[in-house]
């Protein structure tokens, strides 16, 4: 059973009608940080965009999903892996990815439920199981830096200065 409790679901519609007549084309994805442990120690789970940019798992918002329908989905397509959402946590992230255009990124905490590594190699290079540790020297980000900072708060791990 998920820790989750009475949580909202957000709706991506409502947050495009909102924001429909500014002129701007906005853009809504969501995705997630998740977590496993593997011989006793937590790791977390990257994908690599491209040859410099490594993340979270994470997509566009289809018709009728929730956020969480959403980061579920992505992780499961981008990684091959099935999550659980489990905690209330969420963390945006808004930016201009190009002239006109603005958008946001949703990310939730994850916790691998099962399934095999598998890169959906249309969208993703490669995906892996890091340290924390190591994971914040591949997020280029520094927003990406910030929400995986306050993820594993939200957990309760203390990132080692090795």
């Amino acid at each position: 059973m998920s820790r989750r409790s009475n949580q909202q679901k957000f709706s991506s519609e409502k947050y495009r009608d909102k924001h429909r007549n500014f002129g701007l084309k906005y853009e809504r994805s969501c995705g997630a940080i998740v977590f496993r442990e593997i011989n006793e120690e937590l790791r977390v789970l990257l994908v690599q965009h491209s040859a410099s940019h490594w993340s979270f798992p994470k997509g566009h918002v289809e018709k009728g999903e929730s956020d969480y329908e959403t980061a579920i989905r992505e992780v499961r397509e981008e990684t091959g892996i099935d999550i659980e959402i489990t905690s209330d946590f969420s963390r945006a992230s808004t930016y201009s990815p190009y002239p006109g255009a603005r958008k946001t990124v949703v990310f939730f905490i994850g916790d691998y439920l099962g399934g095999s590594l598998r890169p959906q190699l249309e969208e993703v290079q490669r995906v892996a199981w890091l340290k924390p540790e190591d994971s914040m020297k591949y997020l280029v980000f520094d927003r990406d830096r910030e929400i995986f900072n306050d993820a594993l708060q939200e957990i309760g791990y203390e990132v080692n200065a090795d």
